[in-house]
């Protein structure tokens, strides 16, 4: 097993750091020494263990931290304060949504070949739920532009967030769509490309879209087909 750890910069009281006070503050700031506190901590960590700063923040939950350039600037800057410290070996896992990657978006995101290790994506087969009519989608298709995107800079790609829901008017739909994904990423080509994965198992309670369930036992067919994924990529 390996750890992946995403960082958001945010205070205790909730409130976000901006992008650009992180981008731009030096010794004797105190966001700076907040910083290499992180940084620290960080090294100090298995080797081998993988960093994410902000993912996903093209999403709106990030809209306060600021704009792609202010993104940008920080990404670089805490790489290069991170290899100064002895960090040149800490893999950066640049996460951003799937659907960021069909178009420009992930583009305008991206920090730099030079600062990024690995190209993750976070994808989804949300089908009919947050109320929607979205075509069923395999995961292999969901994969594809993470996998072109990073194929043009010679990167490896991660997925630390994947999860179906369940199709009401097919049962064994869901399952059937985890069998797939193992299929899939125990093909040779795929496996040399993909450093890792993540299931994300969790279903918020309440909120707006209870229908979003993505837990992988919300069926006993989802369950039998999770626990054969996980026995198939060998990961427990």
């Amino acid at each position: 097993h390996a750890i992946h750890l995403s960082v958001r910069p945010r205070r205790s009281d909730g409130s976000d750091i901006p992008w650009a006070q992180l981008a731009e503050a030096g010794p004797g700031d105190p966001v700076y020494d907040e910083m290499m506190g992180w940084i620290d901590r960080i090294l100090a960590l298995p080797a081998g263990t993988y960093i994410t700063i902000n993912h996903e923040p093209e999403t709106r939950d990030s809209a306060p931290s600021g704009t792609a350039e202010d993104f940008v600037a920080m990404w670089r800057r805490f790489a290069q304060l991170l290899r100064e410290r002895g960090g040149a070996d800490v893999p950066l896992v640049w996460t951003i949504t799937g659907g960021a990657f069909r178009g420009a978006t992930a583009t305008t995101w991206y920090p730099g070949d030079d600062v990024v290790d690995v190209i993750a994506g976070d994808l989804y087969n949300w089908h009919r739920c947050q109320g929607s009519e979205r075509d069923w989608v395999s995961f292999e298709d969901l994969l594809a532009p993470v996998l072109a995107f990073a194929e043009d800079r010679d990167k490896p790609v991660a997925v630390p967030e994947f999860a179906s829901v369940e199709d009401p008017a097919d049962p064994e739909r869901k399952a059937a769509w985890i069998r797939s994904t193992t299929e899939y990423l125990l093909r040779p080509e795929v496996a040399d490309q993909v450093a890792f994965v993540a299931w994300f198992d969790v279903t918020g309670a309440g909120g707006e879209w209870v229908d979003c369930v993505w837990d992988h036992d919300s069926s006993a067919a989802s369950t039998e087909a999770f626990d054969e994924m996980i026995r198939s990529l060998g990961a427990g």
